[in-house]
């Protein structure tokens, strides 16, 4: 008998490790696509600023396809982790609106978000894989 609640409680706990490891990796996932969202947004804000430069025309448009990429990784992330597409919009909407309200809705300001995506977000683009394994492991940026 000793040896049979010896393997039922092997067996529950494997189960609940499982369940453990599955809620992590959905969390990661959730958080992987969150930011990916926030860097597409990023890049469609630096995208329109180029804009306004006669000469930015080039530069606004690798924004813009960056931005795109950013946007659908996010939003296949997303639905993988169970976001409704209700809900991914919403996270897209709210991180377009907070990036203009850094910038005070003046492309002056474009700056300002250099300092705050560029580098997290190029990491990002670049190293998809790395990044969603840190944040498997529990690693914030």
């Amino acid at each position: 008998m000793q040896l049979g609640c010896g393997f039922i409680c092997l067996a529950l706990l494997s189960g609940t490790a499982l369940a453990q490891t599955t809620a992590d990796s959905q969390a990661a996932l959730n958080n992987w696509g969150h930011e990916h969202l926030i860097c597409a947004a990023y890049n469609a804000a630096v995208s329109e600023c180029m804009l306004t430069n006669p000469s930015g025309k080039a530069g606004s448009d690798a924004y813009s396809e960056v931005s795109d990429v950013m946007f659908q990784r996010g939003y296949q992330a997303s639905k993988a982790a169970g976001l409704s597409d209700k809900a991914i919009m919403a996270k897209a909407e709210i991180a377009m609106k907070e990036m203009m309200s850094t910038i005070e809705q003046s492309c002056a300001n474009i700056s300002v978000l250099f300092v705050q995506h560029a580098v997290s977000c190029k990491s990002l683009g670049e190293n998809p894989g790395e990044r969603f394994e840190q944040l498997k492991g529990g690693h914030s940026r």
